[in-house]
């Protein structure tokens, strides 16, 4: 499983939140912050956020409804399991080693990408995704 060290980011997002077993083990982080008594509101995160995004609307209605921020499976503090992370980033690898294959004939003179940020700015459920784009950069300047 990956892990995240959240200590940067404790000034912003105060909470330890709890987790989960949503089944083989794997552990779904979520918060549950504010009275019991108040009023539930669910936030959910898009892709490829996680409950870090809701960090300031959670604070300001935890004192008076109920706050809960799940993670997704795979997003921030939640697990991702390492054959998910092995799937996500064979797909971009293989992609681009077929697509170089593909050019052989003529191969590019340059390559030009992006590589996400996401594993590195708090979202380390992200990390395979980050690493699969990073992946091709790496090649190119190794052949360089």
């Amino acid at each position: 499983m990956v892990s995240f060290d959240l200590s940067p980011y404790r000034n912003e997002y105060p909470w330890d939140g709890h987790k989960l077993d949503v089944g083989q083990g794997v552990l779904l982080h979520y918060l549950d912050e504010g009275p019991r008594t108040g009023d539930p509101l669910v936030m959910l995160h898009g892709n490829p956020t996680w409950s870090f995004y809701f960090r300031r609307l959670a604070a300001a209605l935890e004192g008076g409804c109920r706050v809960i921020v799940p993670d997704h499976i795979g997003c921030g503090l939640s697990d991702k399991p390492q054959d998910e992370w092995n799937l996500v980033f064979a797909v971009k690898s293989d992609g681009m080693w077929n697509l170089l294959r593909a050019t052989e004939h003529n191969p590019p003179k340059a390559i030009v990408g992006f590589s996400s940020v996401a594993g590195r700015f708090g979202n380390s459920g992200q990390t395979d995704y980050s690493a699969g784009n990073d992946y091709p950069l790496e090649l190119h300047f190794a052949a360089a």
